[in-house]
């Protein structure tokens, strides 16, 4: 069994060796000194090892909780190893939710259907009139209101149409992303709100009919929901 005494006793020797624990965890350490707990354990009828973490940023009790963790998943036929790479994976997929990086990844994936000059319209639209106020906000915290008051600002400064177009950008983004990501998460109920229900003071301020940037001709505000 390993103690804290012998893990810090442990110099690094001529060539790397194993200090071990119980149930398949040990410490190993390499010949330069590096000491880090691996849990040996075998799957689908091979050996396999998983890294844990390196000592002494992760404890000797912290380790052992992640031995436990993995044996329980191995009680109900899953592979420790496997469970970790898509825990990592749906980290990754997560780490920037913010309004900003959808919309691109957006924009990016609708470009190719748009001549160029529409292509650099969208996402100077987005630029010049959204990332600024909310494209750093986690979309799950956006809210319809933040949305209206962005458009608000735009239609401030008299630009009626842009505020439209705007509005239509904004709603736009998260719908797309949310039909690849379904399966690992539920997208923001705001953006579909959004779509089927534009801001009535936007609406009542508009002197003309919003024109929907990505179809041909004049629509009322309520017919833009119809428009994908």
């Amino acid at each position: 069994m390993l103690t804290n005494i012998v893990i810090q006793k442990a110099l690094p020797r001529e060539k790397d060796y194993k200090l071990f624990d119980s149930a398949g965890l040990y410490l190993f350490v390499s010949k330069t000194g590096h000491k880090s707990f691996r849990f040996k354990y075998r799957f689908g009828g091979k050996e396999k090892r998983q890294t844990f973490g390196t000592y002494p940023q992760m404890s000797l009790a912290e380790a052992r909780d992640r031995r436990d963790d993995a044996r329980k998943l191995l009680r109900d036929n899953q592979d420790p190893g496997l469970e970790r790479k898509r825990q990592k994976l749906v980290a990754d997929m997560s780490n920037d939710r913010s309004f900003e990086a959808f919309a691109r990844q957006w924009h990016k994936q609708q470009s190719p259907r748009w001549v160029p000059v529409h292509a650099a319209d969208v996402i100077g639209s987005l630029e010049r009139d959204a990332f600024s106020h909310i494209g750093g906000f986690d979309v799950t915290n956006i809210s319809e209101q933040m949305i209206v008051a962005t458009l608000e600002k735009v239609q401030k400064r008299g630009a009626i149409e842009t505020a439209h177009r705007s509005w239509r950008h904004c709603a736009l983004p998260s719908t797309s992303v949310s039909n690849r990501t379904r399966t690992v998460t539920r997208f923001p109920s705001f953006m579909t709100a959004a779509r089927s229900r534009p801001s009535r003071s936007i609406a009542k301020r508009t002197s003309q009919q919003p024109t929907c940037c990505f179809c041909t001709g004049s629509r009322s505000a309520i017919a833009i929901k119809s428009c994908s």
